[in-house]
């Protein structure tokens, strides 16, 4: 008899204790479907979920100015993730600098 793949997947994933990387990605993937309605501004895609942890998400951003966006509408960005994931997984924003990519040639 056959088990269907996602009752597999889920085994596997409890048997690793894998849950809160899991809930971590789909987290950071709530977010990336709701940025483009509150951040209609970012064309070039600078923000991005970086991790969730603790019930914290931290959203990378390329300079201060775009991490003052973040936290300005941090309130609606957990409203809307919360509301997409069906329950209040995030309390907190946080932001993170981008890391500068070398202009050197490796």
């Amino acid at each position: 008899m056959f088990s269907p793949f996602q009752e597999l997947l889920k085994k596997a994933i409890n048997k690793h204790n894998m849950q809160h990387v899991v809930e971590g990605s789909m987290i950071c993937a709530k977010f990336a479907e709701i940025k483009p309605a509150i951040f209609p501004e970012d064309t070039e895609s600078l923000l991005t979920a970086k991790h969730f942890k603790n019930n914290t998400l931290t959203i990378e951003v390329p300079d201060s100015v775009w991490a003052n966006e973040v936290i300005n509408r941090q309130a609606k960005i957990i409203a809307e993730v919360n509301a997409k994931y069906g329950e209040e997984v995030i309390k907190k924003i946080k932001t993170e600098l981008q890391q500068l990519q070398s202009l050197e040639n490796p």
